[in-house]
């Protein structure tokens, strides 16, 4: 009788090609694991936050807020709730409850409130006053005596748009950079300064400048009390300059009339402010 065939094959010594392959499964195990314990370099956490300031305050009502939706219904106490018509098999709501506000003009009763402006430079040039001496660079030359009457650009006071000033002054320093005297202490030649509101047209101070040599300057002041001043404000000067008398002077063209305009221990019973467009 044949013998049979065992059904279980006998287990023998692990090939060489076996044991090859076997080391490197336990190599790649093992760089798995070096892999997943790295310990990640420290570092300082990092956080953003947004802070809200009121600055105003504006009424809207629900059914304003909803008027465009057609599923939500406003009842009588301003109660939100919603319809839907059909027979869905699930339902989803979504709804963008952010609200856009458009640019508001705020304005209150301050009581006296203190205001601080940076001072405002105005410059005015020979050349532009007195033309001949447009281009003119060291020249020497004898200038007659000419009328100022001038203008300079319109300068923006930040913070505001309107006040309305309880108490406080206009303090002006004026520094003749021209080589002939300015102003005089009387007469039509006398330059009269003049702080000129570019909203309403009117004018807010005037102060009357002494003679100024060249080279010399001065301070004047004038009262603001009860002045309502918009925030774009410009420089009128008008009077005359004496020349040089006959003599030749040296002649720059671009010499310099120079005018600071400072406000000072400025108190407003009432202030507006623009206020730009918010998103929430």
């Amino acid at each position: 009788m044949a013998a049979r065939t065992p059904k279980n094959k006998l287990r023998g010594p692990v090939s060489r090609h076996s044991a090859y392959v076997l080391v490197l499964l336990a190599i790649y195990a093992l760089v798995l694991l070096l892999s997943g314990c790295e310990i990640n370099k420290p570092e300082v956490p990092i956080f953003t936050t947004t802070l809200a300031v009121p600055i105003g305050e504006k009424r809207i009502d629900v059914q304003d807020l909803v008027e465009d939706e057609d599923f939500l219904v406003v009842d009588g106490e301003a109660g939100l709730s919603f319809t839907i018509t059909g027979d869905p098999d699930s339902l989803a709501i979504e709804s963008d409850l952010s609200v856009d506000l458009e640019a508001q003009t705020v304005a209150m009763e301050l009581g006296n409130i203190e205001l601080h402006f940076d001072p405002s430079n105005f410059e005015f040039a020979l050349g532009d006053i007195y033309p001949p001496a447009a281009g003119v660079h060291g020249a020497s030359m004898i200038l007659p005596p000419f009328p100022i009457d001038n203008t300079s650009p319109p300068n923006h006071l930040s913070g505001f748009s309107v006040a309305t000033m309880a108490s406080g002054d206009l303090s002006v320093t004026v520094s003749n950079g021209w080589p002939v005297p300015i102003s005089a202490d009387a007469g039509p030649a006398q330059i009269a300064l003049i702080l000129v509101d570019e909203v309403s047209g009117a004018d807010l101070a005037t102060v009357l400048l002494p003679e100024l040599a060249p080279g010399a300057s001065t301070t004047q002041t004038a009262d603001l009390s009860g002045k309502t001043v918009h925030n774009i404000v410009s420089v009128r000067i008008m009077g005359a300059a004496a020349g040089s008398g006959g003599l030749p002077v040296l002649v720059d063209g671009d010499d310099l009339l120079t005018i600071e305009t400072a406000f000072e221990n400025l108190q407003a019973s009432s202030a507006r402010a623009a206020v730009a467009a918010q998103s929430q």
